[in-house]
This record gives structure tokens, sequence and C-alpha cells, in this order.
């Protein structure tokens, strides 16, 4: 399924980058879409990983993501989405959003992965979920657990 169709079919609505409460104008865009990238390249040079610099480059991705999102480059988005899990498989958010993309795109094999991946944080590494996910961790895990 292309991008066009996919905006067609399914009429997602453009995302608003914000940062710190505030929306941020489209030209200040391109601004953290190079801030990210050059964060995720230093901590990709780093010799020397701990945990923290793969959830920083987890992050990372995930805020470009974020960006190709908004600009309706789904499939970028879901690609930098997945190294993001790939890279730090705590990182809720962007499970989330691929869940919301799998789900758009009725691919049901890579869904039921991704809700593998919820249910084993949710039952095994529930201290790794932020709070205010928790309930829609929950929420999600109800609605789709018969996929499991």
């Amino acid at each position: 399924m292309t991008k066009s169709e996919i905006t067609k079919y399914n009429n997602i609505k453009s995302l608003k980058i914000r940062h710190n409460g505030n929306e941020v104008p489209e030209p200040k865009i391109k601004i953290h879409y190079i801030l990210a990238l050059e964060n995720y390249k230093l901590l990709l040079n780093k010799r020397s990983k701990t945990c923290k610099d793969f959830k920083r480059m987890s992050d990372c991705l995930h805020n470009l993501a974020l960006i190709h999102e908004s600009r309706r480059e789904f499939t970028k988005a879901i690609e930098l989405y997945l190294k993001s899990v790939t890279l730090y498989k705590y990182n809720i958010r962007s499970i989330f959003n691929l869940l919301f993309h799998y789900k758009k795109r009725h691919n049901k094999e890579m869904f039921t992965k991704c809700i593998r991946i919820l249910n084993e944080i949710f039952t095994n590494h529930m201290f790794m979920i932020p709070s205010k996910y928790i309930k829609s961790v929950e929420a999600a895990l109800e609605d789709y657990g018969f996929l499991l």
C-alpha cells in the first residue's frame, strides 16, 4: 500500500510537533529534525555505549519518525519506529505508534508482533513502563489480547 493510498483511505490527520507545550512552526521543524539526527549520529559513533545511550538513540529515532509522520512519509516513519524499538524495546511510545500504523495498514502479522512485545513488557518488566502509559497498555492488551 502506498503512502497516498494510506492517507486517502484512512484520513490520518497531520501531526503537530510540540516543544515545551507550544506548537512548533513549520520552518522550525527542520531544526528539530537536524538536532535529532545529529544527536543520533553522535551517540551512534560513541565507542562504548551504555543502556542510557541506546535509550537516547531510540528516542532520537522516535523523534525523527514523528517528523516524517508529520510530513506524511509514513513508510519512512514506520522504518524509524521499528529501528527505535529494535534499539530499545521498552520504548512504549514507538510501540504504540507502530500498533496504530499496522492497524491502519491491516498488517496483522506485525500488529500481533507488537502486541506480543507489549504483553512481554507488561508481564515481565512493568517497572519499565512510564506510569502515564500503564492504563493505555492495559486497554490495548484487553482489546487485542486475543491475538496472543
